[in-house]
């Protein structure tokens, strides 16, 4: 992994071009059964829930919002908030009480809250840099005004306005851009400044803020190192976090996947009906321990011992207590059926002799 001060504009487009097979990547931690069911508030638009459907869209919603905004004003719909949410948590942690908060969000009070947010930075030109005091009052008002919704939340519909400027803010992005360094104007507490991976996030405001302005920084330097193209959509801060994002989910062991392959794609990992010749091999396949029957007959073991944990192996019975009250020293004996002689297909197990052959299971 290239850290921002040293990766090159070559490195940094090969991380970029690996973004889309991790996000075509099949889920990797199955979570979707605890996802909340939450009632959809825009009939008629498509159902989007694989992180690559989820993704693409947030991609594509820059346009959208310009198209908007050349119509009269740019907003968010209740159905594009919600979809931001879902986008977030796949892409990152999973907070299953924040969805249904997104979604308890009145849909005229979405657009009429998102529109004032946007209105903060609507005089500026696309490739012109935001005024980072602008960019904070914006952050604050969606925080402040939309239940659910934090400052990483916020920088996600902030982002759909002006994607060359502002990131998303995910763990990977954050950690990769503070690689080892010290996040100015924030104090870490006990954990070292070289957090790396590890290092823990408050999902503060004045987090996202020096945030925002290293990947400013990690963008103009690449900008300055490349001499061709739109750099700005090249190496913007989308971009920036994206290519971050790809570090992160490499440095725990992430790899991109298609079905049926695992890691670069050289070793299968697709389920394999195994066909046993008798049904019985299959559920004695199944089970962490099995005991041969015929076996314990001709050794002469109990069949009330042959009903035991599968996970522990056989246990020695133990003795039966005498049902007198007071009688239950260690000089009584227990009571037992029948007689017991020696050397007559007896087993000795526990200290107490029993025929093997006149017992009847236990239940």
């Amino acid at each position: 992994m290239s850290k921002p001060e040293s990766i090159t504009p070559t490195g940094f487009l090969e991380a970029l071009s690996r973004y889309d097979a991790f996000i075509s990547s099949p889920p990797q931690v199955k979570r979707q059964a605890t996802e909340p069911k939450v009632a959809s508030k825009s009939a008629g638009q498509p159902a989007l829930d694989s992180l690559k459907d989820l993704d693409n869209w947030r991609i594509s919603l820059p346009n959208i919002i310009a198209a908007r905004r050349e119509e009269g004003r740019a907003y968010l719909t209740h159905y594009e908030l919600v979809n931001l949410m879902k986008c977030k948590m796949k892409r990152g942690k999973f907070r299953p009480q924040l969805l249904p908060q997104v979604t308890s969000n009145d849909p005229s009070t979405v657009e009429k809250i998102t529109a004032e947010a946007f209105d903060y930075n609507k005089n500026r030109i696309w490739d012109e840099k935001p005024d980072l005091e602008k960019v904070k009052l914006a952050l604050g008002h969606l925080s402040k005004n939309l239940k659910g919704v934090g400052p990483a939340t916020a920088s996600y519909i902030l982002a759909a306005q002006m994607p060359h400027w502002i990131p998303a803010f995910s763990d990977e992005g954050f950690r990769w851009a503070f690689f080892d360094k010290h996040i100015p104007g924030v104090i870490e507490g006990t954990a070292p400044s070289t957090g790396r991976w590890q290092r823990p996030i408050k999902y503060s405001l004045k987090e996202y803020l020096a945030y925002v302005e290293e990947v400013w920084n990690i963008s103009d330097r690449l900008i300055a190192d490349y001499n061709r193209g739109n750099k700005r959509e090249v190496f913007g801060a989308s971009s920036v976090e994206m290519a971050g994002w790809v570090f992160g989910k490499e440095a725990v062991g992430w790899a991109p996947r298609e079905p049926g392959q695992v890691g670069n794609g050289s070793q299968e990992s697709k389920s394999i009906e195994i066909k046993y010749d008798k049904p019985e091999e299959a559920l004695h396949r199944k089970r962490k321990y099995h005991r041969d029957p015929e076996k314990e007959e001709g050794l002469g073991v109990g069949r009330q011992n042959r009903e035991v944990d599968q996970d522990s192996g056989p246990e020695e019975p133990k003795p039966r207590k005498s049902r007198k009250k007071g009688t239950g020293n260690s000089s009584s004996k227990p009571k037992t059926k029948g007689k017991v002689a020696s050397g007559n297909g007896g087993s000795d197990v526990g200290g107490l002799r029993r025929s093997s052959c006149n017992r009847k299971p236990a239940h």
